[in-house]
Order: C-alpha cells, then structure tokens, then sequence
C-alpha cells in the first residue's frame, strides 16, 4: 500500500510541476498579434494587412506585421519583424522593426 501511494505522490507532483509551466499560451499569442495589430493601427498613415507570431519557446514568440504605409500619397506594403519575450509577472513585452 504504501509502494502504490509513493506512486501516486509522485505522478502528482509531476502533474502539478507541468501545469505551472510559465510561458505563452495560445490565449497570450493571440492577445499579443491583437495589441500589436492595435498598436500599429493608431499611426496615420498605416494600414495593418496582418499580425502573424509563433512561439519560438515558451517565453519567446517571433513574427511579423504586414503594413501598407502611406509614402507620400503612395501606398507601399512593409514587413515588420515582431519579436515578443515573456516577463516575470504573467506580463509580455513585444516589439516590432
């Protein structure tokens, strides 16, 4: 009996460690393309096209903006590289070139 709740401990204790994983979830990548998207939108003259990250690890996202920007009355399409790190405090800060 005792040999089977060892067991039993142990398997919790693994089950906790892996649910306090810290990092990017699903919901945070799509909060942050969606703060990015935002962000970018407020500047005249910047029509965003598309916000695109992936996670590169569990506290590292890469992507990119897809902008159209308003070059003197010309409308040129731009990339932007995004790049996305995990703070302490369940907080992220992005950036984007």
């Amino acid at each position: 009996m005792s040999f089977t709740m060892g067991r039993l401990v142990l398997g919790l204790s693994l089950f906790m460690l892996a649910g306090c994983e810290v990092g990017f979830t699903s919901e945070d990548i799509t909060n942050c393309e969606s703060e990015i998207r935002s962000e970018l939108s407020r500047h005249q003259g910047i029509t965003v096209i598309d916000v695109t990250m992936m996670k590169e690890s569990s506290k590292k996202l890469r992507g990119f903006a897809k902008l159209l920007v308003n070059d003197n009355g010309e409308m040129i399409e731009v990339l932007s590289s995004c790049e996305a790190s995990w703070m302490e405090g369940d907080q992220y800060l992005w950036e984007c070139e």
